[in-house]
């Protein structure tokens, strides 16, 4: 069986090694390799994956083996640094018998939809998270959960606070979304994360759970909701994808409404652009 082994991917948050780690996984699936991560290991108690040895040895040490990785093997590396390189289920083949991905930016759209329920199986979290989130989720039972998501830490390389949409602005998108639905406030409820504390009083009037939960809990709660308004991140998509979602992007531009009409499950969002 060939190998895939991903070393310095080169990137700090959970949703960006995800994206790039489930895309990777579904070209191993396709083309019959291993996959082995020990740039994941910061994660790994969270979720059922099985770990190799590999990965016990090398998650130490990652940034050193990814140095030599470039050096002694560039015909077995495959680079995604600076720019998105798409893996496909049926193309991308490599006669060598192990790979190394280096970089965050692979991604493999084809890939996903193919290996979907092998994806969520594989990377299922862990039960104690899971009860976790039915626990939180209990009160809310008959109501429709909308997922929202608010990113108040400047993105790396946009210091400036490119992207960030102030909090008040999210509030006016909700209250647009729920005109749009036809959607009564005490027929719903919010299920909140964010990177920074949020106030309930900016959505007073609305039945509301702000999360405090790990990076981890967070996602797949956002996962369980009917809809995700979420910032343009991996974070706010990844969760999406998980939960055959979509991810209605805010932004403090008007919403393209008539972009999300009919929209009910996980869709390639055009506005999405740090995932694609």
């Amino acid at each position: 069986m060939k190998k895939i082994i991903i070393t310095k991917p080169g990137c700090q948050e959970l949703a960006n090694h995800l994206w790039n780690y489930l895309s990777i996984y579904a070209y191993g699936l396709e083309t019959g390799a291993q996959v082995v991560n020990p740039s994941f290991s910061k994660w790994y108690r969270y979720f059922n994956l099985k770990k190799d040895i590999l990965e016990r040895l090398w998650s130490t040490f990652d940034g050193l083996y990814g140095s030599y990785v470039v050096r002694a093997h560039k015909k077995c590396a495959l680079l995604a640094v600076n720019e998105v390189v798409y893996l496909s289920p049926t193309t991308n083949k490599n006669a060598c018998d192990t790979l190394y991905f280096i970089g965050w930016f692979f991604r493999n759209p084809l890939g996903l939809k193919k290996y979907r329920d092998e994806i969520i199986s594989a990377f299922q979290p862990k039960e104690h998270i899971l009860k976790k989130i039915e626990r939180i989720l209990s009160p809310f039972v008959g109501k429709r959960l909308i997922g929202v998501q608010i990113r108040q830490q400047s993105y790396p390389g946009f210091p400036d606070g490119n992207f960030l949409v102030p909090i008040p602005r999210v509030r006016h998108i909700v209250d647009e979304y729920l005109h749009a639905e036809k959607l009564h406030a005490r027929d719903v409820a919010l299920i909140i994360v964010s990177d920074k504390d949020v106030s309930t009083d900016v959505f007073e009037e609305l039945n509301v759970h702000i999360s405090h939960e790990d990076e981890v809990t967070n996602l797949f709660l956002l996962s369980k909701c009917s809809v995700i308004i979420g910032s343009n991140s991996t974070f706010s998509n990844l969760s999406a994808w998980f939960g055959n979602t979509p991810h209605l992007v805010t932004t403090n531009e008007p919403i393209d409404w008539e972009y999300y009409t009919g929209k009910t499950t996980y869709f390639e969002n055009k506005h999405t652009t740090f995932s694609q």
